[in-house]
């Protein structure tokens, strides 16, 4: 930034406005405020000031100015004989106002308007008029602006500058910024511009892990706020580019490294257990009496019953029950529910989960159906089939949260769903009927410990096969020698969901790890006993 010029001008009239005769300013009793009295100007004469100037010139008479400024604004201009100076402007878009008041200044030279005439002066034959010097409050300077856009450095000064009084004009082709206040507010503007117009440094930034529009928000509140801060992506090599001052660069880069930091992961270790419950726990398994078996154990905890929106059936008021036990109380679990009926393990899944990132697997079946669309024209009827499937059986959701200590908040939302029914259009398709159960909970546990999910009841058809050995399989006459028996059960699905903390690389000494501590927990499950 370099100053060229420095002036004084001002008097008792703001820029463009100029104090009636006879009227006090108020500046010398109160000389911090700025106060105005005069009436308001013509519309003619405040019309042709605010239009907008262009203007490229070398040692310009003065006079010749005042000629180009009347014809461009259509207001009556009149100078005394001794106005005199020269002028070089560069000036691109500012108002004639702003032309014609720095014109004056840079010429010591007055304007005073009456009525729809506004009369130019020099700076001496206005003090003879008026008692007072014209310049005898604001100053004027010109910086040439090295490093940030006039512009940018006006919109940021428009909030220091004195409301009304003060004036800024810019130059954006030659980067040249006019700055028109009284003294104490010129220190401010002045301070603002050297503090500004440094060197912008240019880093790129490339993200590994995170995307540039989930870390965008974050960085554009760390730019310099004064103008010149500025934040580009690009998202197809997933970069940011960001220009700022020097001084707070490296802030930025310690935010962007710690926002593209490499993504924390859990290993979901799923085990899910279907029990065919007695007919004495039709109303499934108190597990409230299971876990407080466990209850001098540690991390064994119920946690509690949460009610299920829907029904299956003939089976309402259905409740997930979740709990917690160590992973390596997973056999105990199951041998104690030996006692409600048989068990058998339906599926096993492993899966990774990002952090924040839902994770979902399902064991079930996709029930087809068909959809059929009509078309018809003036000339003809036309039918086309589509096949819809619908996610028919268990449906896990999992979003975990890695919190300090190795704590892991799971937010889970368990479903379960059957096809109780099927229906048959018009047309001949069949329309499985599908009813729903669900719940959301979010349980805290850490790194290692099992959550146990419970509840998830629900009617079974099974048949059975009797009949003659060999007999019975001989096609066509085997039926009269067999029979087939359906019947429905009730069953009751467990779901152990095991969470690790992995940092990335999936390593399997972590299942390894779980194995060994299973066989040495083996010994203690003679001394369990089933519940009774």
């Amino acid at each position: 930034m370099i100053a060229i010029s420095l002036a004084v001008l001002g008097g008792p009239a703001a820029i463009g406005k100029e104090k009636a005769e006879g009227q006090p300013t108020g500046f010398r009793d109160q000389p911090d405020q700025i106060t105005t009295f005069q009436p308001p100007l013509d519309p003619k004469i405040q019309e042709g000031l605010a239009k907008m100037f262009s203007l490229q010139v070398k040692e310009i008479k003065i006079k010749d100015f005042l000629t180009m400024v009347q014809k461009q604004s259509n207001i009556n201009i009149v100078a005394t004989k001794d106005v005199d100076g020269l002028l070089t402007f560069l000036l691109d878009k500012v108002t004639i106002g702003d032309a014609l008041e720095i014109a004056l200044i840079t010429n010591k030279l007055a304007k005073e308007i009456k009525g729809n005439i506004v009369h130019i002066m020099t700076e001496a034959e206005y003090q003879n008029i008026y008692g007072e010097a014209y310049n005898s409050r604001r100053i004027v300077k010109t910086y040439r602006l090295q490093n940030v856009s006039a512009k940018k450095m006006r919109t940021f000064l428009d909030n220091i500058k004195t409301p009304q009084l003060g004036k800024i004009v810019e130059d954006e082709g030659t980067g040249i910024l006019i700055v028109i206040d009284v003294p104490d507010r010129m220190l401010q503007i002045d301070e603002a511009v050297k503090r500004l117009d440094v060197p912008i440094e240019t880093r790129i930034f490339e993200l590994k892990y995170a995307r540039v529009k989930d870390v965008m928000d974050a960085v554009n509140k760390t730019l310099t706020k004064e103008g010149y801060g500025e934040l580009r992506v690009d998202e197809r090599m997933n970069r940011l580019i960001v220009n700022d001052a020097p001084r707070n660069m490296d802030s930025i880069a310690t935010l962007i490294k710690a926002l593209d930091g490499k993504p924390r992961q859990v290993l979901i270790e799923t085990k899910m257990i279907q029990v065919v419950l007695g007919s004495e726990f039709s109303m499934g398994i108190n597990w409230k009496q299971v876990f407080s078996q466990y209850s001098k154990w540690e991390d064994v905890k119920f946690v509690g019953a949460f009610p299920m929106a829907g029904k299956l059936g003939k089976v309402t008021n259905l409740e997930t029950q979740i709990g917690t036990i160590p992973a390596t109380h997973y056999e105990m679990v199951i041998k104690a529910l030996q006692a409600y009926g048989n068990n058998k393990m339906i599926s096993a899944p492993r899966l990774i989960a990002m952090q924040d990132k839902p994770a979902k697997f399902m064991v079930g079946s996709k029930e087809a159906y068909v959809t059929v669309t009509t078309t018809q024209t003036q000339s003809s009827t036309t039918s086309s089939e589509s096949v819809q499937f619908e996610d028919v059986g268990i449906i896990l959701e999992v979003t975990p949260t890695i919190n300090e200590d190795r704590f892991i908040e799971m937010k889970v939302k368990p479903e379960i769903s059957s096809v109780t029914k099927q229906i048959q259009t018009s047309s001949g398709n069949i329309i499985p009927i599908v009813e729903k159960a669900t719940t959301d909970t979010v349980v805290m546990v850490k790194d290692g410990v099992t959550i146990v999910i419970a509840g998830l009841i629900k009617d079974e058809k099974q048949s059975q096969k009797n009949g003659v050995p060999i007999l019975s399989q001989i096609p066509i006459i085997g039926m009269f020698f067999g029979s087939t028996t359906d019947t429905t059960v009730k069953t009751e699905t467990v779901i152990f969901l095991t969470p690790y903390i992995i940092s990335g690389d999936v390593d399997a000494s972590i299942l390894s790890k779980k194995k060994e501590l299973e066989e040495l927990m083996d010994k203690k499950l003679k001394e369990l006993k089933p519940i009774k």
